[in-house]
């Protein structure tokens, strides 16, 4: 699958089973080459594309915001940076009162018409205390993706 703008390829074929990081940067690339291509101006990053971009809707925003945001995060990640965090998770979860550790159920506006029940869902998928036969917050950001 490949864009064509002024008779040059935007994203070239993705191999069939590329790993999240390198779609990721892929995808970012082929969007900031689009969006400035087709403006003819450079622009720093993808927000910035947004905000010349005015016209787009704003789920397309949105989602640009998004690959911009997990670009980022690709590029600064460390080793280290996610053994702190992971412990800095560790300690607030231990400093919690036992009824402050519970997760709270979805919202019926985080709910999608029509999802797989929570109860034919693979386990560890749906949320800690979700009703047999309620969508899960996992199912309704897995539907959103697909938006």
């Amino acid at each position: 699958f490949s864009w064509r703008l002024y008779g040059r390829s935007v994203l070239t074929t993705l191999p069939p089973m590329m790993d999240a990081p390198s779609l990721v940067f892929r995808a970012h690339g082929a969007a900031l080459r689009l969006l400035s291509g087709d403006a003819g101006r450079h622009f720093t990053g993808l927000g910035q594309a947004c905000r010349a971009y005015r016209n787009l809707t704003q789920r397309t925003k949105r989602r640009l915001t998004h690959l911009d945001s997990a670009a980022a995060l690709l590029r600064h990640i460390t080793q280290v940076g996610v053994d702190e965090f992971l412990v800095e998770l560790e300690n607030e979860i231990a400093a919690m009162a036992p009824t402050d550790r519970t997760p709270r159920a979805p919202t019926p506006s985080r709910s999608v018409a029509g999802a797989t029940p929570a109860a034919q869902v693979p386990a560890g998928f749906a949320p800690p205390g979700t009703e047999p036969g309620t969508p899960g917050v996992f199912l309704a950001e897995v539907a959103a993706l697909k938006d």
